[in-house]
């Protein structure tokens, strides 16, 4: 994949409908965690390509904006956190862990800091 504007824009789009999919499964009337986890392993995929060819951040940042929904910029925080951007992904998914409104993506927000902040920890014991 280039880094062109249309290529960012394109894998924008499947990241967001893999994370919209994934949560759909899950509000659905008989959850489907099976079908979530697919697309959560497709995402996983789809992070790590973007990891060798150096481009998660620039595909990811953006999603962090206010005007995104709620899961797509949980899912695109938790993902940058742990590439070193916690200076753009921590105050994001601490503001949606403190939104009790939005349901399970508050915590799945608080699950991202406490994990990462664990691994913090371990790191600076060592």
């Amino acid at each position: 994949m280039t880094t062109s504007d249309e290529a960012l824009t394109q894998a924008r789009d499947e990241f967001c409908a893999h994370v919209r999919a994934g949560e759909a499964a899950l509000k659905a009337p008989e959850p489907n965690v099976a079908e979530a986890d697919q697309y959560t392993d497709a995402t996983n995929a789809q992070v790590a390509e973007w990891d060798k060819q150096g481009t998660t951040a620039a595909v990811l940042l953006p999603l962090l904006a206010e005007d995104q929904q709620a899961a797509v910029r949980c899912a695109a925080g938790t993902y940058l956190l742990s590439r070193g951007h916690e200076q753009e992904a921590l105050p994001v998914l601490e503001s949606l862990a403190e939104d009790d409104e939005i349901g399970l993506v508050a915590e799945d927000a608080d699950m991202a800091i406490v994990q990462w902040r664990r691994k913090q920890a371990a790191k600076s014991q060592q």
